[in-house]
């Protein structure tokens, strides 16, 4: 079990750091285009835009 966890690991670990390295761009936009009144409403809806924008990812890609 290990092992395979590892070698699938090994193989998608680009696909992985690549999540982290959009998570961290993504906040620091968010922290940049909100100010201290309105930030917590801001990165509340980042869950949702995430969300929807699998869900329009997922649907764009069986159409092709």
């Amino acid at each position: 079990m290990g092992t395979s966890v590892y070698k699938s690991i090994n193989r998608h670990w680009f696909a992985i750091k690549r999540q982290f390295l959009i998570v961290g761009v993504m906040k620091s936009v968010m922290g940049e285009l909100t100010d201290t009144t309105n930030r917590a409403e801001g990165f509340a809806l980042m869950p949702v835009v995430w969300g929807f924008g699998a869900t329009i990812g997922y649907v764009n890609s069986i159409s092709l």
